[in-house]
C-alpha cells in the first residue's frame, strides 16, 4: 500500500484500518468498509458543508444543499476515488463489480461525475 500512500501524500499508522476502508463486503463481510463508509459519509458532508458555507456566504440553505448534494453524490465520490488511484487497491468480488450496487462502472465515471467547479456552474453560482 506504500504506492497508494505516496499517491495520497499520507502515511497511514493503522494499515489494518486502511485495508478495511478499501474492502467491500462482497470480498470479506467480516472486514468490510460499511461502518467506515457510514462514518465517512457524515465527515465528508460536514467538511463540504463547512467549505460551501465559507465560499458562498450569501447563499441560503436551499442553494447550499443543492451544491452539497452535487458534491457528495456517489458519482462525484467515485470520480475522486478514481483520480486518487484507489481502484487497484479496492477489494471486492468480481460479481459485485458487475452489479449496479457499485456507484458506476469505472469506464463510465468520467461522464457522470463532477468537480467542485462543475457543481458551482450547475448550481448557478
Amino acid at each position: 500500500m506504500s504506492d497508494l500512500e505516496s499517491r495520497l501524500g499520507h502515511n497511514f499508522t493503522n494499515r489494518d484500518l486502511l485495508t478495511r476502508a478499501l474492502t467491500h463486503a462482497s470480498a470479506n463481510a467480516s472486514v468490510s468498509n460499511e461502518r467506515l463508509e457510514f462514518l465517512g459519509d457524515r465527515v465528508l458532508g460536514l467538511v463540504i458543508a463547512e467549505r460551501l458555507s465559507a465560499e458562498f456566504p450569501a447563499d441560503d440553505e436551499g442553494a447550499l444543499t443543492v451544491k452539497l448534494h452535487a458534491l457528495v453524490r456517489r458519482e462525484a465520490c467515485a470520480k475522486a476515488g478514481e483520480a486518487a488511484g484507489l481502484g487497484p487497491h479496492l477489494k471486492a468480488s468480481v460479481a459485485s463489480l458487475n452489479m449496479q450496487s457499485w456507484p458506476m462502472p469505472a469506464k463510465r465515471l468520467s461522464a457522470h461525475s463532477m468537480s467542485m467547479a462543475d457543481s458551482r456552474q450547475r448550481a448557478g453560482s
